[in-house]
C-alpha cells in the first residue's frame, strides 16, 4: 500500500469515528452496538477522545449486532465493521449485506476496493479492509443467502485469504482462495 492510500484510509477511518462521536453526542439514548466512548481527559489542552476497538468480532462485548470498531493488528488503522453477534454462534465479520436492493452494487474498482453503502443497511466492506483482515492468517467464511422467492442456503470454508489486489489496466485481479477440509475448493 503506497503511503497516499494509507493516508486516505487513516482520513476516512477519523471521519468514521468522527462522525459516529457526533451521532452518540446528539442521540438521546444510548445503543449497545457502538463502541466509540469518550474518556475523560486530564490536561487543558485539547485531545481526542481515546476510543474502544476490538481485535475481531468475537472480542466485542455482548451478543447484539451492530457496528463495531476493529484494529486486527497493530499495523493497521482501526476500522468499522458490522458483527453479526446473534447467527451460527456470533462472531462474525459482515463483508457485504445485500437485502432490499437499496444500494446499487455496479460500481467501478476503487468503490470495491474502499467499500461502499452504509454498515447498518447495504453494504460492501472493501477489499482493502477484508485484506486487513485475512492477510495474517486464514479465516472462516459463511456465505448465506435467500433469493425473493424465500429459497435460502448457506456455504461455509474453513479457511478464506485474499492476495494483494494488482491493477491492470481498467481492471483489477484479486486472488482470492477458499478451503474446504484444507484442500482448495473450486
Amino acid at each position: 500500500m503506497n503511503e497516499i492510500d494509507r493516508k486516505l484510509l487513516e482520513l476516512q477511518s477519523n471521519l468514521g469515528q468522527h462522525r459516529e462521536l457526533m451521532e452518540n453526542n446528539k442521540a438521546t439514548t444510548t445503543t449497545t452496538t457502538t463502541t466509540a466512548t469518550p474518556t475523560p481527559s486530564t490536561s487543558t489542552a485539547k485531545s481526542e477522545p481515546e476510543l474502544s476497538y476490538f481485535s475481531s468480532c468475537k472480542q466485542a462485548p455482548g451478543n447484539a449486532s451492530g457496528v463495531y470498531l476493529i484494529r486486527v493488528n497493530n499495523d493497521s488503522l482501526p476500522f468499522e465493521v458490522y458483527c453479526e453477534m446473534e447467527k451460527f454462534g456470533g462472531g462474525w465479520i459482515v463483508i457485504q449485506h445485500r437485502f432490499d436492493g437499496s444500494v446499487d452494487f455496479y460500481r467501478d474498482w476503487e468503490h470495491y476496493r474502499n467499500g461502499f453503502g452504509e454498515l447498518n443497511a447495504e453494504f460492501w466492506l472493501g477489499l482493502e479492509h477484508i485484506h486487513q483482515i485475512t492477510k495474517a492468517r486464514a479465516h472462516e467464511m459463511l456465505i448465506e443467502m435467500k433469493d425473493f422467492s424465500d429459497n435460502y442456503g448457506i456455504a461455509r470454508y474453513n479457511a478464506f485469504q485474499t492476495k494483494q489486489h494488482q491493477c491492470q489496466g481498467n481492471g483489477a485481479h484479486v486472488k482470492t482462495r477458499f478451503y474446504e477440509n484444507g484442500k482448495e475448493a473450486s
